[in-house]
């Protein structure tokens, strides 16, 4: 049976794994954007922060979003991607 490596019910360490996939398409940093209503993925981003902080990446975690982005997400991210270039 096939499972996704990415569902809620997987059983994969999710910190390892984006740090891996941010290094293999070569990330200069990475966003984590979860949604108001799924709080499921919530409770791995303090694992994923500090493998990515570790990996020298740079990570703007975004919780408790809406889905359709009209909450100021994009002004937030376009932010934080200027702050990057300083």
């Amino acid at each position: 049976a096939w499972s996704s490596p990415v569902g809620s019910r997987a059983f994969v360490d999710r910190a390892t794994a984006l740090t891996a996939e941010a290094r293999r398409i070569r990330a200069d940093a990475v966003i984590l954007w979860l949604i108001e209503e799924d709080e499921a993925p919530a409770w791995h981003v303090p694992a994923q922060r500090a493998a990515l902080a570790a990996a020298g990446l740079g990570c703007l975690v975004m919780t408790r979003r809406r889905w359709d982005a009209a909450d100021g997400a994009a002004d937030e991210i376009g932010a934080w991607l200027r702050s990057l270039e300083r």
